[in-house]
C-alpha cells in the first residue's frame, strides 16, 4: 500500500518571524478584522516587513481587501486548490509557503490565528505589539472584544531580545523594547521582540 508523501521543510529554510498585535486576553481579531487602529504600530509593521516575503492565511488576505501588500512578496495559504489572486503566490500549507520563499533570508507570518499556531513551533522570532491600559476606570477588554487569540509564549522556549535599560516597568511584565504611548483613555502599546532559545530550537512546543 503506497504511503502518502510527508510534508517537510527545506534543510536551509528562511528565518521565520511572526509579527502580531495583541490586546487584553491576547485577542488579535474580531470578525476577521483588527479590533483597533494604531497608525504608529502599522508604521512599525511596514518597516519590519518591507522587502520581505509575508505569509498569511486566506481570511487575513480577505481582511486586506484581497489586495497584495506592496513592496513585499505575498504568499497566501488556502485549502482551495483553484484559488488565484492578482499579485500573490498561493500555497496550500505552511510548509509549502516556506518552500515557495526559496532563498529568502527571512519571512514574516502575519496571520491569522490558525497560521500563527502552525508557525509558532518552528518560528525563530516573534514580534508582539501588546496593547495596554493605564486608566483604572476604563474597561479595555470591552473596547477591544475579540473572537481570535494568539497563544501564550512558553518562557522555556523564548527569550526577550535586546532588553532595554529601563527598569521601572511593573515586575509582572517583561520590559518593553519600545513604549510609545497613546494619549486617549490611557491606552498605550509596547513592542516586544522574542527569540527562540537555541537549546530548544528543534523542539516542537511553543
Amino acid at each position: 500500500m503506497p504511503c502518502a508523501p510527508t510534508a517537510f521543510l527545506p534543510v536551509k529554510r528562511p528565518r521565520i518571524a511572526i509579527i502580531v498585535a495583541i490586546g487584553p486576553e491576547r485577542v488579535i481579531g474580531q470578525g476577521n478584522q483588527l479590533p483597533w487602529k494604531l497608525p504608529r504600530d502599522m508604521k512599525f509593521f511596514r518597516r519590519a516587513t518591507l522587502g520581505h516575503t509575508i505569509v498569511m492565511g486566506r481570511k487575513t488576505f480577505e481582511s486586506l481587501g484581497c489586495k497584495a501588500l506592496p513592496r513585499r512578496r505575498n504568499i497566501v495559504i488556502t485549502r482551495n486548490p483553484l484559488a488565484q489572486w492578482k499579485g500573490v503566490d498561493v500555497a496550500h500549507s505552511l510548509d509549502e509557503a516556506i518552500r515557495l520563499a526559496g532563498d529568502e533570508k527571512r519571512i514574516f507570518v502575519i496571520g491569522g490565528g490558525e497560521i500563527y499556531r502552525a508557525a509558532l513551533p518552528i518560528a525563530d522570532d516573534v514580534y508582539i505589539t501588546e496593547i495596554g491600559d493605564q486608566n483604572p476606570n476604563f474597561n479595555l477588554f470591552k473596547a477591544f472584544p475579540g473572537d481570535t487569540f494568539f497563544p501564550a509564549l512558553n518562557a522555556e522556549h523564548w527569550r526577550l531580545d535586546r532588553p532595554p535599560k529601563r527598569k521601572n516597568i511593573a515586575s509582572d511584565r517583561v520590559p518593553p523594547i519600545r513604549p510609545p504611548k497613546l494619549k486617549r483613555a490611557g491606552l498605550y502599546f509596547q513592542i516586544f521582540r522574542y527569540k527562540r532559545r537555541r537549546s530548544v530550537a528543534g523542539n516542537k512546543p511553543s
